[in-house]
């Protein structure tokens, strides 16, 4: 959410927002009932702005991550909570000057019970998969392209803020979805997701596309930027995928993202890959 990555910058609370995704998770199990505004100042420590508080508060609420019940809140999930929240610290701190540099590191996602029993000489050849996906999403120019057979709400969530950031400073870039069948109802719930929580304008710069028939259908999973950079591995772009099971990719370079673009756009302009006309004006 632009709004709030505004008032991180504004009021350089980068360091900050780090550590409320955990002041939240400690409030949602240590008052499960509830609590007070006040109460998450004081555990806080009264170091930020009663104004800047409850526009925080105000943005949780239209996200849905946070609901008001008479005087105290409720955090609806504090998973999604914390990964918003480290999105938009992601963003916050992002130097859009910087191009992303080629890495020869693997991409991973591996679970926090794992990690810490893996060698260090191990784990530095690997670069995290998330990490990787925003960086791409936020350094985007011209187009986007995401290819999978699977979405999820969860997933469109951990990439919102990210493609809400692309969307408000860049209002040419054009944003494509593929996937295999939107009639499944994980995908379908996915998509009423994100375009619920885009303005008229923004879902213009969107199109879905489904395959037609089996004989296109996929398993691949790509990411790819511009023609130029790209993203190919095991994750669906879901909760499981970014945080909580095992998921391998590698970089791609500028010769394989721009092969690959090509192959979907030659799907897309021969018909084998049909656009779905979601609402783009309500």
């Amino acid at each position: 959410m632009e709004r709030l990555v505004n008032i991180i910058k504004s009021h350089s609370l980068e360091k900050d927002i780090g550590k409320w995704a955990g002041l939240f998770r400690y409030l949602h199990f240590a008052f499960p009932s509830g609590f007070s505004l006040d109460l998450w100042k004081k555990y806080e420590g009264y170091n930020v702005d009663h104004n800047i508080v409850r526009a925080l508060f105000s943005i949780l609420e239209e996200e849905e991550l946070v609901k008001k019940n008479n005087n105290v809140y409720l955090v609806t999930d504090d998973i999604l909570l914390q990964r918003f929240l480290e999105n938009t610290h992601q963003i916050s701190t992002f130097n859009y000057e910087k191009i992303t540099q080629k890495t020869d590191n693997l991409l991973w996602t591996m679970p926090q019970n794992q990690l810490e029993n893996i060698p260090r000489n191990i784990t530095s050849t690997f670069d995290y998969l998330n990490t990787s996906i925003q960086e791409l999403i936020q350094t985007t120019n011209d187009k986007l392209i995401f290819f999978s057979p699977y979405y999820s709400v969860s997933g469109m969530i951990n990439l919102f803020t990210s493609l809400k950031a692309l969307l408000y400073k860049n209002s040419f870039v054009r944003i494509t979805w593929v996937v295999n069948d939107l009639l499944n109802e994980q995908n379908q719930n996915a998509f009423d997701y994100l375009f619920k929580h885009l303005d008229s304008n923004e879902r213009k710069q969107i199109s879905v596309y489904k395959t037609i028939d089996d004989k296109l259908s996929f398993h691949a999973k790509l990411l790819l930027a511009d023609n130029s950079r790209g993203y190919m591995g095991s994750a669906n772009f879901s909760k499981r995928g970014f945080n909580t099971q095992f998921e391998l990719g590698i970089p791609l370079d500028e010769k394989q993202s721009d092969t690959l673009t090509k192959l979907i756009e030659h799907w897309i302009n021969t018909s084998q890959l049909k656009e779905v006309l979601m609402d783009k004006k309500s």
